[in-house]
């Protein structure tokens, strides 16, 4: 899962007062790195074109900076991570073209690539549990996730505008 849907929570707390982004998709999910950076950086600078939606998750200012820094924990966490996995898949590559590697050293490149991918994942899951379990009020829930939901159909990431 990308990790942005997070931030756009995040981003929306502002102006409604309503949450990784990695070169890949872990897979399709609430929150993306994309949507999670687009949903906290509203919490910052709210922007006009915000779903409806993220107005009625209604969140307190107290909720909008314990996103804002569970956002920014998670960022760093992402941002050492995403440097991992690009070691890892020089290695990967470095091995693949070598003319002395061995299958078991590709594969032993790939197990690493793989780890490291889902340490992402994880740190992505556990940024979202925490803001839908740890931040949002039961009944904010629905209503944050109908948000990241709107944002994913409104947004495109940076990298996808590059390619078309």
């Amino acid at each position: 899962m990308k990790i942005g849907a997070l931030v756009k929570l995040a981003a929306v707390c502002t102006l409604a007062v309503p949450a990784m982004s990695t070169a890949t998709t872990l897979s399709p999910g609430p929150m993306d790195s994309y949507t999670a950076f687009e949903y906290t950086s509203q919490v910052i600078h709210p922007r006009a074109d915000m779903p409806k939606s993220c107005e009625d998750v209604a969140l307190d200012d107290t909720q909008k900076m314990q996103i804002m820094d569970a956002h920014f924990e998670y960022m760093k966490q992402k941002n050492t991570m995403s440097a991992e996995i690009k070691n890892a898949m020089m290695d990967y590559t470095k091995v693949l073209g070598s003319s002395t590697s061995v299958r078991d050293d590709a594969v032993a490149a790939q197990n690493t690539l793989k780890e490291k991918f889902g340490n992402l994942g994880a740190a992505t899951g556990d940024f979202t549990l925490k803001v839908f379990y740890d931040i949002l009020k039961p009944e904010q829930r629905a209503k944050a996730l109908e948000c990241i939901k709107d944002i994913h159909k409104t947004k495109k990431s940076p990298k996808q505008d590059r390619h078309h």
